[in-house]
């Protein structure tokens, strides 16, 4: 059992009498049932919102350099402020006209995400869907760049690689490669899914999806997750660290900083422009926070590659079986 003593949320001492472990062990068995776990999460109300959709002549520069970069016209992209009711301050969603995720699917799984955890987003991107490519992927800092209709796990995945890097100061960046994840790792006898054999960043981001819904719903963690304890060191350490911020409740205490506004024609300056009407809504005094990447962060992106699941219908995607990464 992985054993913390902590003094403040950077200062941990870890006490484990096994080596550090090599991404070999088996994943649970029997896999963990998503979709009981996505109906779970859809059964959560949305959290309330204002949604004001932007004039069309603008995007935030995140979003206009992510079209460009796609081979995508920016004009064919729509810009949101959602302001969520358990936050002072907005989160920008960014949408492609011919997106398979809606803008009731993205704005509602986003609020669904705990405020904790989704304070370390900074936008939510909506692109048309790919075929044999990545169905999601982060890139620093704090942006979620979604193919498909993003399930919750699928949401908390990508999350979960932004909290990787950003969550625990001091502790390594990225955390999974830190020496605290890896002993509790080789603490337990499994690993989350197949998917989490691919690297530490995968094997950490897919621990954060039995770990959140764990966290936020006690009782039906040994339905969704009956085996759950194979990797019960992973799951102490997410919550142990982190059980504040991913738990449903409370209010954001910071947020990141949205990204520039930009002209969607010249990708220049568009401050001072009467960009939306969200300018009528008060933004009051919160703390903004970056955080400092490896190598500043420059092209820091997961790219996740899976097969397609159809869940009840409705929601996208989540891993299946992947071949396991040699460490």
């Amino acid at each position: 059992m992985v054993r913390l003593s902590i003094a403040t949320a950077t200062a941990v001492t870890v006490c484990i009498c096994r080596a550090v472990a090599q991404i070999d062990k088996p994943a649970l068995d029997p896999a963990t049932n998503f979709n009981l776990i996505e109906e779970r999460w859809m059964s959560v109300p949305n959290q309330p919102a204002v949604v004001i959709e932007w004039l069309h002549h603008y995007l935030p520069k995140a979003c206009h350099e992510a079209a460009v970069a796609n081979d995508l016209s920016p004009m064919d992209f729509t810009a949101y402020d959602v302001l969520y009711d358990d936050c002072d301050n907005d989160w920008v969603v960014c949408r492609h006209k011919d997106a398979p995720a809606t803008e009731e699917n993205l704005i509602g799984n986003l609020g669904k995400i705990p405020v904790g955890m989704r304070s370390y987003v900074r936008h939510v991107i909506a692109y048309p869907a790919r075929q044999h490519d990545a169905v999601a992927s982060w890139r620093a800092p704090g942006d979620l760049h979604l193919h498909a209709r993003p399930t919750m796990q699928t949401l908390i995945h990508q999350v979960g690689h932004e909290m990787d890097y950003a969550a625990l100061p001091g502790q390594g960046a990225p955390f999974s490669e830190s020496e605290l994840w890896r002993e509790a790792a080789g603490a337990d006898g499994r690993r989350a899914s197949a998917y989490a054999g691919l690297d530490w960043r995968e094997h950490f981001a897919e621990a954060a999806v039995v770990a959140v819904f764990g966290q936020n719903f006690p009782r039906e963690i040994a339905t969704a997750q009956p085996a759950a304890s194979g990797i019960a060191n992973q799951l102490y350490v997410w919550q142990r660290l982190l059980g504040e911020q991913i738990k449903m409740g409370g209010r954001c205490t910071r947020r990141r900083e949205n990204s520039p506004r930009v002209n969607k024609e010249t990708g220049k300056d568009g401050a001072g422009s009467g960009l939306s009407a969200r300018a009528g809504l008060a933004k009051r005094n919160i703390d903004i926070f970056s955080v400092e990447y490896p190598g500043g962060g420059k092209d820091l992106h997961i790219e996740d590659r899976w097969q397609q699941v159809d869940v009840s219908g409705q929601y996208g995607a989540k891993a299946t079986e992947s071949t396991p990464a040699e460490s």
